[in-house]
């Protein structure tokens, strides 16, 4: 078994994961991951893909490309069923995105579609659309003296309102891996259709949990300066379902009760966290500057709470 430490949660894996931070807690895992037969209609290993929330609170998935999945309802346990001539580097595109989703769901975690950052020792979340650079926008914040928490799945404990480390990989393209801090490891492209490069970051710290504080949503801005927009408590609940990482799933990742509990949480997260609109420069090179600016908001808000 590999031991990792990944989100505050041990995991024992017998798939191989470069991408965590190697960690022999010396207790019993969070959560195993075992190379299984998963058990999935023989129909459904014909379809493109294969989505199944179940009413005993199990999840399966599958994707012939690169296999089946079974998540256990307390997220304790994962079973992978690789296809046929498929690696463990392919294996984790998935096992790292949907179905780390619903493993950290499972434990009581809000997850986000989103990038993850320490800044003055608050964590905030990077949420965007596809094509507005969050990683690009991630990136560029780490290189400036922010601390990585995370690239795609932002996790905030519903409880408490803490964030933790994820793994230190963020999906870049071409023109943002000149700026990955020195001694990142660039890994090998996998798969035609992905053509973000992993960056695996040097010295990522897995350790630590963090108050989370702010949701950003990026858009990108139409001159080189840095913008906040505070949105209302109900524009922030919109935000907050839109890019939770559920919403992925469509009407099945709702069903048997699970919508409305993901609903329930939205609106506890909304208690904790505030969401402003942070509209960043048009050019990578004046992204530079957001990270200061970034430092000067929280600090100006934490002096309006603080009044």
């Amino acid at each position: 078994m590999n031991k990792y430490l990944s989100y505050g949660l041990r995991i024992n894996s017998e798939i191989d994961l470069p991408e965590l931070s190697r960690r022999d807690m010396g207790h019993t895992p969070d959560v195993t991951i075992r190379k299984q037969a998963v058990d999935i209609p023989d129909e459904a290993r014909a379809l493109p893909s294969y989505l199944d929330f179940a009413p005993d609170g199990t999840v399966r998935y599958s994707w012939p490309e690169v296999g089946a999945f079974k998540v256990s309802a307390d997220g304790s346990e994962v079973l992978v069923e690789p296809s046929e001539n498929v690696n463990d580097d392919l294996i984790a595109f998935p096992l790292l995105g949907p179905i780390l989703s619903e493993v950290l769901r499972a434990k009581g975690r809000f997850v986000f579609h989103a990038g993850g950052i320490v800044i003055d020792g608050q964590a905030v979340g990077l949420l965007a659309d596809k094509g507005v650079g969050k990683s690009t926008t991630t990136m560029k914040l780490v290189a400036s003296g922010a601390r990585l928490l995370t690239d795609d799945l932002f996790a905030i404990s519903v409880d408490h309102g803490i964030a933790a480390p994820g793994f230190g990989q963020v999906k870049l393209v071409a023109e943002a891996r000149a700026f990955a801090p020195e001694g990142s490891v660039e890994r090998p492209f996998v798969h035609e259709k992905i053509d973000k490069a992993r960056v695996v970051m040097p010295d990522f710290d897995a350790e630590g949990v963090f108050p989370a504080t702010w949701l950003f949503v990026l858009k990108r801005g139409q001159d080189s300066q840095t913008h906040f927009s505070i949105l209302s408590d109900e524009e922030a609940l919109v935000s907050i379902m839109r890019f939770s990482f559920p919403v992925r799933f469509g009407d099945a990742g709702a069903a048997h009760g699970r919508g409305a509990v993901d609903f329930m949480r939205a609106a506890a997260i909304s208690k904790k966290l505030k969401v402003a609109m942070l509209e960043v420069p048009n050019t990578i090179p004046a992204l530079s500057g957001v990270k200061d600016a970034i430092s000067r908001f929280l600090a100006e808000q934490s002096d309006v709470a603080a009044q």
